[in-house]
């Protein structure tokens, strides 16, 4: 859920759900008590809404979130698969000129595995990946789980896998990733027929997920990449040319994406619209097929607010 305030730059990321979760000092926990934060993982297997963990780890959110913000992950792709258990993403990116570069480097962060409840890396869950042995030196990479991974709840040092989020729509998508099977060997016929599979070109990819190769030209392929685009859900107040105040906002595809307003602290929240799923935009794509987080114009939801007051809240929200 978005809140947006008509007439000021003031934006606040809210969630009115609370989770029904067991949260325990010391002990490996399923879920956190409260929701945060939710983040949009567009992919060409389909669509996931990750919910993080604002609260219960602090650190490794906003740090992701920053990491969504400013671009780190635009054009990135799930570049390991372990083939029914985990994803791996956030490492490799794709640039404007079809190169493979890596993501902006950021400063590490504190491992937060022993700050607050310790969360187990369940199924749909999704963790920081270290980028070395030191627990505290994740920068970008993260991980989706699967299946049950509890292996990574806790090491030698006690430190494990920071689950910081959970998928709570999408997954079918994370169905469709335990489905990658290792690629048929190079000499048989049938090599670069298959797809939906997991290569290992050394040394560079190790667990290489792809949907399958395209031939570009006669005996010339190049491989189809699993891409990923993560972005925050947003929404915009303006009044526009007409005099008349619109909200837009990307919504939550298949969910009915509800807009209120309130004018009064503490809130009393009316409805201004209810956006049933069938009445919901097609999204604006960047040329790569992945919507684009930092095109402005990529809020293709839009009502408008025939009655709208000066300093005006607005929220939108999804009912899941």
């Amino acid at each position: 859920m978005i809140l947006q305030r008509h007439g000021r730059k003031f934006m606040q990321h809210i969630w009115n759900r609370m989770l029904l979760g067991l949260c325990c000092s010391g002990a490996l926990c399923i879920s956190p008590a409260s929701a945060g934060t939710v983040v949009q993982f567009r992919t060409e297997l389909g669509d996931l809404e990750v919910e993080l963990y604002d609260v219960e780890k602090p650190v490794t959110v906003e740090n992701f979130l920053k990491n969504v913000t400013e671009g780190v992950y635009e054009s990135s792709f799930i570049h390991e698969l372990v083939p029914g258990a985990i994803a791996f993403g956030g490492k490799i990116r794709v640039s404007n000129t079809g190169e493979t570069n890596l993501p902006i480097t950021r400063p590490a962060i504190t491992n937060e595995f022993n700050v607050g409840p310790r969360l187990k890396n369940l199924a749909g869950t999704l963790a920081m990946e270290t980028d070395s042995p030191d627990p505290n030196s994740a920068t970008t990479r993260f991980s989706i789980n699967l299946k049950d991974n509890p292996e990574r709840d806790g090491s030698t040092n006690g430190v494990g896998s920071v689950v910081f989020g959970r998928v709570i729509r999408g997954t079918e998508v994370v169905d469709k990733l335990k489905l990658f099977k290792p690629a048929i060997p190079m000499q048989e016929n049938l090599y670069f027929a298959q797809s939906n599979c997991v290569l290992n070109i050394s040394p560079y990819f190790v667990g290489f997920p792809i949907y399958g190769f395209i031939e570009r030209s006669v005996g010339v392929y190049s491989l189809r990449l699993v891409n990923v685009d993560i972005m925050l859900l947003s929404v915009r107040v303006s009044r526009d040319e007409d005099g008349r105040t619109r909200v837009r906002w990307n919504p939550v595809y298949g969910r009915t994406n509800t807009v209120e307003f309130t004018d009064v602290f503490p809130p009393i929240w009316q409805k201004l619209a209810e956006v049933p799923p069938a009445s919901i935009p097609t999204p604006v794509y960047a040329g790569s097929g992945i919507p684009s987080p930092r095109n402005p114009l990529n809020l293709p939801a839009v009502i408008v607010d025939s009655d709208a007051a000066p300093g005006r809240f607005y929220r939108v929200r999804a009912t899941y």
